[in-house]
């Protein structure tokens, strides 16, 4: 999987994610730090929890952030864990 390393996502004063004034946000994780077997405190769940601190806004940016993780099932995964914590 390969994951840029530093994208760039921010959102308009109306708090719409699509529409963005340049914001660096977290880098994901290294490839292959994840051991894909489920764990409780996966680096994928830590990383969308602080995608999540960062922007503030109650998860909506960091869902379009996850839109650059290439892996689909993992992307719905961790946008559904963020929608949960919510």
């Amino acid at each position: 999987m390969k994951l840029p390393r530093r994208y760039y996502c921010s959102e308009t004063q109306s708090g719409d994610p699509k529409r963005i004034s340049k914001a660096a946000v977290p880098e994901p994780p290294p490839a292959g730090l994840c051991c894909m077997s489920g764990c409780q405190n996966c680096v994928w769940l830590q990383y969308a929890e602080e995608l999540s601190a960062y922007f503030q806004d109650g998860g909506k940016a960091a869902e379009v952030a996850l839109d650059a993780i290439d892996d689909e099932n993992l992307k719905a995964f961790l946008k559904m864990e963020l929608r949960m914590k919510q």
